[in-house]
């Protein structure tokens, strides 16, 4: 097997870095892949360097708290392998899997480890997320993504540095590349791991890295894909009545047109995917009653082909009023 780079990022983890990189080396030996350990501390205010030092091949030193995005970046760019793996400093990825993964990086541009088990699924606020930002990022790509985040994946120098300067210097970072390899057709293969408990405090601020993950996923999608986007937001007024009464805040849809005055009106045929039918504004019909109502009372006037319009004159000049008959005249 080909020689590998493991990058692993820290920040304040001195706790737990001397053991992730010994048990990197174990597992590499014993499959006997060459390879080098280069830890990115991202400006640590502990003793994380310092164990770095007496256990990795390379440590990288940040003067200050760049964020995990710069600290992998670094990390690549300092590999001498063009083979990448990337593992977290706290213990909560089976680094035992990587062997197994660099034998499928041979077939596969990208390999990522789908995270399972109870320390994975984390509080109600982190499920609700990760969900609305794994439909995004589907809805984006039109492909299924196990795991949009995972921290423990493999992949090649030489594909993922020229998508550099679109990728998140943040947490996102492992978001963004995902979305920028599915995007440009890159193979992307997932397998699933066992998901531990971490070693320490998160560094993670929920709603804020919440929130910048959410801005990354919509800006990609309108660098990549943007008529999905424009799509999205014009959903709600495809799939509400022409002329119907929206929820308050919206207001009431204008007779003759399908655009709602709210860009979050409710959407009733996304909660049951199993009872889904053509929005009723997509119909013939309801695409007649919207154009009728576009016209108003020119339409209610308006007569059947061979018809006489109310009050119009004969060819003698006489007027023929409602409700006469042309005998009657």
């Amino acid at each position: 097997m080909p020689a590998v780079s493991v990058v692993v990022p820290a920040y304040n983890e001195a706790r737990s870095i001397t053991g992730v990189v010994a048990e990197i080396r174990r597992h590499l030996e014993a499959a006997g892949i060459e390879h080098e350990v280069i830890v990115v501390v991202d400006g640590a205010t502990d003793d994380t360097a310092k164990f770095a030092r007496k256990t990795a091949d390379q440590v990288v030193e940040h003067p200050q708290n760049f964020g995990y995005g710069r600290s992998l970046k670094s990390g690549i760019t300092a590999a001498r392998y063009d083979l990448i793996a990337i593992t977290d400093a706290d213990q909560t990825y089976p680094v035992d899997r990587i062997p197994e993964m660099i034998s499928l990086a041979e077939r596969f541009d990208m390999v990522v480890g789908a995270r399972q088990g109870r320390f994975y699924q984390g509080s109600t606020f982190k499920r609700w997320g990760r969900n609305v930002f794994r439909w995004l990022s589907e809805f984006s790509a039109g492909q299924n993504i196990p795991d949009i985040n995972s921290g423990l994946r493999v992949f090649r120098r030489s594909q993922i540095v020229r998508f550099f300067p679109i990728i998140s210097a943040g947490f996102s970072f492992t978001t963004t590349s995902t979305l920028a390899y599915l995007h440009n057709d890159l193979s992307v293969h997932y397998i699933a791991i066992k998901y531990g408990q971490r070693e320490g405090r998160s560094k993670v601020r929920h709603v804020r890295d919440s929130l910048r993950a959410l801005q990354i996923i919509v800006e990609a999608i309108l660098r990549c894909n943007p008529v999905k986007m424009f799509l999205l937001l014009a959903t709600p007024s495809l799939c509400w009545p022409c002329g119907a009464d929206l929820p308050p805040f919206c207001g009431k849809v204008p007779s003759g047109f399908c655009v709602p005055l709210s860009p979050l009106p409710p959407l009733p045929w996304f909660w049951d995917w199993g009872s889904w039918r053509l929005p009723s504004c997509l119909s013939d019909q309801s695409l007649t009653t919207c154009r009728d109502r576009g016209r108003g009372s020119d339409t209610n006037n308006s007569t059947k082909a061979g018809d006489r319009p109310p009050d119009s004159p004969r060819g003698d000049g006489t007027v023929i009023r409602d409700g006469d008959t042309p005998d009657a005249v």
